[in-house]
């Protein structure tokens, strides 16, 4: 129903009751769904929403935790104008783990992505030097 994306980070692998950062590079299965459900769960509902955002969940026990800031959120693509041959895509990067009293990747706490390509503008008019 939603569509899939991969996430690939080096951050902690569980949270509670003992932090245990990853000896190697992790990657899960994350959906996205509907900012709606991301809203609730952010303390200030402010600062979440815009189409600069991304809300993603995983299954049950998977998801970002600390020391994933920044990592990417990638999408295999098929683009007509680049050949149609799938390549993958940088469409986010980890912005806010979701993350409750129940720690990292807590069931049904969604995990928040800056949406790279609403800064597409921006980013193609600072490459073009």
């Amino acid at each position: 129903m939603y569509k899939k994306f991969d996430f690939m980070g080096w951050g902690r692998m569980s949270s509670l009751p003992k932090f245990v950062q990853a000896p190697y590079l992790n990657q899960v299965k994350l959906r996205l769904v509907p900012n709606a459900m991301c809203s609730p769960t952010m303390e200030d509902s402010a600062e979440f929403g815009s189409q600069n955002d991304l809300c993603m969940l995983g299954e049950p026990g998977t998801g970002t935790c600390f020391g994933d800031s920044g990592s990417p959120l990638l999408k295999s693509l098929s683009v007509p104008e680049l050949g149609g041959k799938p390549q993958i895509f940088q469409v986010g990067f980890d912005s806010k783990s979701g993350f409750n009293q129940d720690g990292c990747a807590a069931d049904g706490v969604p995990d928040f992505f800056t949406n790279v390509v609403a800064y597409m503008p921006w980013i193609l008019d600072h490459l073009a030097d």
